[in-house]
């Protein structure tokens, strides 16, 4: 699972924001996913 997007903020615990994030699975376009936090 790979996500793309514009960075927004990374944070101290290692968390980071995206917007325009993108999903892709085995390098196929899954879906727009908006803004996302992944920890």
């Amino acid at each position: 699972m790979e996500y793309k997007g514009r960075i927004c903020i990374v944070m101290w615990e290692f968390d980071v924001q995206l917007g325009n994030a993108e999903e892709y699975i085995d390098g196929q376009f899954t879906g727009n996913l908006g803004e996302i936090l992944i920890r």
